[in-house]
């Protein structure tokens, strides 16, 4: 095969595509310059440790990068997460942010953000209840809030 055409009857090459996805040896995805995604690493039970995005324009700091790191118990239960944000080509701007997952509980900077239940979760800022809607697979296709409103819809 030497070339794609979509739907829109665009066509590519496919040696363009090489520059697009990369795997590493396990063939797990490395990067994604479609999805923005310049790295990501993996821990010894192959569950991502690392990420980092490429670039984004913003008129404040000009080009920011966003980063994060994952921490996992022994039996491969995330229990952090650390994001934190560059400019690039400069010293990085001191955004950090954690999320701690304790069970059902996500806090997110040591404030208690997310309490979970089969079939959902509660906000603990404010205690309003959604629900997941899944699909045969158990995919969550919908999230509603307690009268049934659609708040987020997936559509894979």
């Amino acid at each position: 095969m030497e070339q794609v055409t979509d739907i829109n009857r665009q066509v590519a090459n496919l040696e363009s595509f090489q520059t697009i996805l990369g795997y590493d040896a396990a063939g797990r995805l490395s990067y994604d310059n479609n999805q923005g995604v310049k790295s990501i690493r993996y821990n010894l039970l192959g569950l991502p440790s690392y990420y980092q995005s490429g670039h984004q324009e913003n008129e404040v700091f000009n080009v920011l990068r966003y980063n994060a790191s994952y921490g996992y118990s022994s039996d491969g239960v995330k229990l952090r997460r650390k994001r934190w944000t560059y400019r690039e080509n400069s010293i990085p701007i001191s955004i950090e942010h954690f999320t701690d997952y304790v069970g059902s509980l996500v806090f997110e900077d040591n404030q208690l953000k997310t309490v979970l239940f089969e079939g959902g979760y509660v906000d603990a800022t404010d205690g309003s209840r959604h629900f997941y809607i899944t699909d045969h697979q158990g995919k969550i296709r919908a999230v509603t809030d307690a009268t049934g409103a659609v708040e987020q819809a997936n559509d894979y």
